[in-house]
């Protein structure tokens, strides 16, 4: 059995670390794309979503924590992600998984801006005959940001 990824992201900083889903403070963070939050995440709804995470200045690592929408007919999410429109990643996304990029910010950042390109979002009523009109991608759980050298 794989350790759940929540779990397994350093407990340093909690002050940095924002949780998504119903009643949660990361939701604040959500800026286009996302469907209503969930219990313990939030969807996204479209081949396209953003958050803005606030950061200090200095050098971070990014831990987002999530999993993909995977019917039978689509057995990994593709997803690219953007920080402040550069690329950090391609990851094919199925099970709970966490994954991590480096940015570096300046005294004038407040905010990361997180794009996440889902290609191959598909809806329930498509994939498995289901009511569900949504067109789903990646559900977040949680996201973290880590200093690992400050200015």
């Amino acid at each position: 059995m794989q350790p759940d990824p929540v779990k397994t992201i350093s407990k340093a900083r909690r002050d940095l670390t924002h949780r998504f889903g119903v009643g949660a403070e990361g939701n604040a963070l959500l800026m286009s794309g996302w469907g209503e939050p969930e219990r313990g995440f939030v969807w996204t709804e479209g081949k396209a979503a953003t958050l803005s995470v606030p950061v200090p200045s200095g050098v971070h690592k990014i831990s987002i924590s999530m999993w993909g929408y995977v019917p039978e007919s689509t057995p990994v999410q593709e997803l690219l992600i953007f920080a402040n429109g550069v690329f950090k990643g391609f990851f094919y996304v199925k099970d709970k998984v966490v994954k991590s990029f480096m940015q570096e910010t300046t005294d004038a950042s407040k905010e990361v801006e997180l794009t996440f390109y889902i290609p191959t979002a598909i809806s329930p009523k498509r994939a498995e005959n289901s009511t569900d009109e949504r067109i789903l991608g990646l559900a977040l759980a949680l996201v973290q940001v880590e200093t690992v050298s400050a200015p």
